[in-house]
């Protein structure tokens, strides 16, 4: 008797559209493409919030956080990050107080749908921690092209379990997600090359990468993420390379993670 080399399993991954992340609102472009227009823009939201005495100021910011504060990790570091990010834009001002910095920065920020749409192009790896898995499964990273809002693609992740007799299980997805930092940003030969650190999160289905670069503004396509081990066995990697797609061209890039993922 042959051999069943395909089952197939009833495991369906699907979009969840409640699930946001906080993206920057733009005028425009970002501060450094600014033209003088879109700076004025800027700056006449600069000028409201400045406006406001503390007290109202204070009570908008409340109204901010009730809204969204259950849906994002650290939004008041959050709208700070996004406030520096705009100095470049911004005309000489007085010093911000915390709540006018704060809430300068929600005002130009706004959530965003990342799996509006569709959910597909999956790329599974071994996980780097196989502690406490049974003899005979595997635990593994799901990688997965989210489409979103506006038809632009990320890359979200999973984590799951291959049991023994052939059984998959993907673990319940985080109800929170969150999008990196940029670390580092320099001219490579084929486009900037970014840095992107996250912070510490419990589940890996909790980040997101959204698109960073030039030559992935139109979304990125996928993540294919050969393993490798090292000769000593004693250290694994993924090694990811994203496919970036910019007016009909296609790039790819290639990320490390290792280790603690």
């Amino acid at each position: 008797m042959q051999a069943t080399f395909v089952n197939r399993r009833a495991l369906h991954l699907r979009p969840d559209p409640a699930r946001v992340i906080v993206r920057p609102f733009k005028p425009a472009t970002e501060p450094r493409d600014l033209n003088p227009t879109d700076k004025t823009r800027a700056n006449h939201i600069v000028e409201r919030v400045l406006d406001l005495d503390p007290q109202a100021a204070a009570g908008q910011l409340a109204d901010v956080l009730e809204n969204f504060q259950g849906r994002h990790r650290n939004l008041l570091r959050t709208f700070e990050r996004r406030a520096d990010e705009m100095e470049e834009a911004l005309l000489a001002h007085c010093t911000f107080s915390e709540v006018q910095r704060q809430l300068i920065g929600a005002y130009f920020l706004h959530e965003y749908s990342f799996e509006a749409s569709a959910l597909f192009n999956p790329s599974i790896v071994p996980h780097p921690d196989q502690s406490g898995i049974p003899n005979g499964s595997l635990r593994f990273i799901l990688s997965l092209r989210a489409v979103g809002e506006g038809h632009v693609s990320s890359l979200t992740f999973r984590a799951g379990t291959i049991a023994a007799d052939g059984s998959i299980r993907v673990d319940p997805t985080a109800r929170l997600a969150t999008s990196p930092r940029i670390a580092h940003r320099a001219a490579g030969p084929i486009g900037d090359e970014v840095e992107i650190v996250f912070e510490p999160a419990p589940d890996i289905s909790e980040r997101v990468i959204f698109p960073l670069t030039e030559s992935q503004s139109n979304g990125i396509e996928d993540a294919r993420q050969p393993y490798c081990r090292a000769r000593s066995q004693s250290r694994s990697a993924g090694r990811g390379g994203p496919t970036g797609r910019c007016a009909g061209e296609f790039r790819r890039a290639a990320p490390q993670s290792s280790g603690d993922v």
